[in-house]
């Protein structure tokens, strides 16, 4: 069952049986809405969609240098929608960074979110990303270069060393301070 809206706004979607639906309203530059309802024979129901403007976030990731970053990771996410306010959920926006460091995430409603951006070779980058309605600024996000441990795995006894897993996990956060 679908229907489009005319130009006031009105739609009727019609010839349903009896029954519990979930509705869902989706258009190009609004945040998608969806609602449960109950049609029940002999009656008329209405639903009042809230229309919110969703906005591209358009952004550069570039390093250090200022030099663009190919393929990083960018997600961003509100913090209701992650629950504890840490983690990327399934709510997320995600975009990749293109060929000159730049990345294109779609209907952000105005707010705040949590950002994150991942590239193998660099620090991860966590911040906040502040949406306002109308509001098309462009974000440049830098990313700091990241350190490696290298080394040679030498068995002492006639070991196969050829998939040996080395796992490095922080005990302490260096604040580069003496």
């Amino acid at each position: 069952f679908a229907a489009v809206s005319v130009s006031n706004g009105t739609a009727c979607v019609a010839a349903m049986a009896p029954g519990t639906y979930a509705v869902a309203v989706h258009a190009k530059g609004m945040r998608p809405f969806s609602h449960e309802v109950t049609v029940e024979s002999g009656k008329t129901n209405s639903l009042v969609v809230p229309v919110v403007g969703a906005w591209p976030v358009n952004g550069l990731v570039v390093d250090r240098s200022g030099r663009p970053v190919l393929a990083a990771d960018v997600s961003a996410w509100t913090e209701e929608a992650a629950g504890k306010g840490d983690l990327p959920s399934e709510d997320a926006h995600y975009a990749r960074s293109r060929k000159k460091g730049q990345f294109v995430i779609v209907d952000l409603i105005p707010g705040s979110y949590r950002i994150e951006v991942r590239h193998p070779k660099y620090l991860v980058h966590n911040g906040e990303l502040h949406v306002e309605e109308g509001s098309n600024k462009p974000v440049t996000i830098v990313l700091q270069d990241g350190l490696a441990i290298r080394g040679a795995v030498r068995p002492t006894s006639a070991v196969d060393t050829a998939h040996v897993e080395i796992v490095a996990s922080s005990t302490r956060q260096d604040t580069g301070q003496s």
